[in-house]
């Protein structure tokens, strides 16, 4: 017999809750930040401008709900960030470079979308990434990714409602992070 069950039942449960979480902390996927050294948030007379996210392998409506949802959440808490938000209509290559340069803005991408379907459940992968630019600087001052996945058995869930939960949380958490990160560097 091993000697693993010669021990004593508080340590094996010991043990047992260790591999536990060292497990649950490598399947959840955590979000990713890069801030420049001198990373200050942009000044709080000025405007924050919100292009549209670009879609790369995702569905569009999926990126569509996203964003939406994104704006949306900094529309209701742009009175916290003392700076108005302005979502700008067209992507980021039909808009002038030198008039964009002079601003501060937000833009992202949603990509790595897999969805992978069985006869009784269902997974589905995606990622996202925020990037912030402030006035003068071609290179994002601010990046978050977040990675994200769900899998569900059909008995429990529906793919559509699992799918817009999935969504909306990615959502929620990229508006909260960017927001996060704006108050606490001196908005």
């Amino acid at each position: 017999m091993s000697c693993l069950f010669r021990t004593p039942l508080p340590l094996r449960l010991l043990f047992a809750l260790l591999c536990l979480t060292l497990l649950c902390s490598c399947a959840s996927p955590k979000q990713k930040i890069w801030k420049e050294p001198e990373f200050t948030a942009p000044e709080a007379a000025d405007a924050l401008y919100i292009v549209p996210f670009a879609s790369v392998l995702a569905p569009i409506d999926a990126s569509e709900q996203i964003f939406d949802r994104f704006v949306d959440n900094l529309i209701r808490q742009q009175q916290s960030l003392d700076t108005q938000v302005v979502i700008l209509k067209k992507e980021l290559k039909e808009l002038d470079s030198w008039w964009l340069k002079q601003q501060s803005y937000v833009t992202g991408e949603i990509f790595g979308y897999v969805e992978e379907r069985g006869c009784c459940s269902t997974s589905i992968r995606l990622k996202a990434r925020i990037e912030l630019y402030v006035p003068q600087d071609e290179t994002p001052s601010l990046r978050i990714e977040f990675p994200r996945e769900t899998f569900f058995d059909h008995d429990y869930g529906e793919f559509h409602q699992e799918r817009d939960l999935l969504l909306e949380n990615l959502a929620d958490d990229m508006s909260a992070q960017l927001l996060q990160t704006l108050q606490s560097t001196g908005q």
